[in-house]
């Protein structure tokens, strides 16, 4: 096979944070590469798009051009388009893109493991109440008494955990939660019998999750069927002292009813991701006392970042040396997110 002709685009922040050069060194050892901003506009990608071999994407939100499936008929080279963040899919359906020999790759799972790990942080946070002690001792005040005198402070170790999500976010949390002998509850919309042994979790609803779990983490990706699906009866399902933590979009969760019950105070919740961002300076949630909150930041790390464009420049590299790409889009995936869309 020759040398690939790859077209790169990307925003202000992919340029800036996620295209390194290892990852364009890499990109360009495969062969020549165009790297075009978003703001070339629609003609500009497309007529570049007629030659290549190779589409990559990065950024968070950068403009594409709909690749709908005339388009991709315009372009019989085409045989591999890689993204990954919140770009992927908006452009291209990758059920189009399979029925013309093209690989579709997401690699926005590559950064599952930073966010699991800054979930597991707002765990303990709200569990050992970190930031109230630490704004007390800020403060000049200090902690005389018992944790265990409080009913709020207690371990991780033992609990039980409910994730609501299995992407690589939530399995990755899962693995990061066997070393505290916790036992872990899931709802997935595809997580299989023995997939869930492996992990050791145990596959239940959201509902039943809600009722025992010590600790709830959303971890889900925004689609049509898991719009709300924490919802009001969820969130009263959960017994007093649980804590709540929103990694995953907030679309996910009743936030009206996460915000009521929050006021409450007979939970805490570990806030990454909100319902409007940033959140404004009135909102209910800001300042309460058995809140956690954060702005937005669990993937936040270029390091993160820049490895979603190293898996992808991976997979290429995989795809074209005769091995199978780590994050290609399988059928039944494909299936999926286009029912998600619906």
């Amino acid at each position: 096979m020759g040398a690939d002709r790859i077209l790169l685009v990307s925003d202000d922040f992919g340029r800036e944070v996620s295209v390194t050069e290892s990852a364009l060194a890499r990109l360009r050892a495969l062969g020549p590469v165009e790297h075009l901003p978003e703001s070339a506009g629609v003609d500009r990608v497309l007529d570049a798009l007629r030659d290549r071999t190779a589409l990559v994407v990065a950024g968070w939100a950068t403009r594409m051009p709909r690749l709908t499936a005339e388009r991709l008929d315009g372009l019989p080279r085409l045989s591999f388009v890689g993204c990954g963040q919140d770009n992927r899919w908006r452009f291209i359906d990758p059920g189009d893109a399979l029925e013309r020999g093209i690989t579709p790759v997401d690699a926005s799972g590559s950064m599952g493991w930073a966010v699991a790990e800054f979930g597991l942080g707002l765990i303990l946070s709200c569990l050992r109440r970190i930031p109230a002690h630490h704004a007390e001792v800020a403060a000049g005040g200090w902690f005389d008494g018992w944790a265990d005198d409080t009913g709020i402070d207690r371990e991780l170790r033992g609990s039980r955990v409910g994730i609501v999500g299995m992407g690589e976010i939530g399995r990755a949390l899962a693995t990061m939660l066997r070393p505290f002998g916790c036992d872990v509850d899931v709802w997935s919309s595809y997580l299989g019998e023995e997939e869930a042994a492996r992990l050791g979790v145990r596959p239940r609803p959201v509902h039943e999750i809600a009722g025992s779990a010590d600790v709830l983490v959303v971890a889900t990706q925004p689609r049509r069927y898991t719009a709300g699906i924490v919802d009001r009866a969820a969130l009263e399902a959960l017994r007093p002292g649980a804590v709540v933590v929103l990694l995953g979009r907030a679309s996910t969760v009743d936030f009206g009813a996460l915000v009521e019950r929050a006021s409450a105070g007979d939970i805490t919740v570990g806030i990454d991701v909100w319902d409007e961002e940033p959140a404004a300076p009135g909102h209910p949630l800001r300042g309460l006392p058995n809140v956690v909150h954060t702005p937005h930041v669990a993937g936040r790390l270029r390091s993160a970042n820049q490895r979603i464009l190293g898996a992808v420049v991976d997979d290429l590299e995989r795809l074209r040396s005769g091995g199978a790409p780590r994050w290609a889009v399988s059928a039944q995936r494909a299936r999926r997110i286009a029912a998600g869309r619906r």
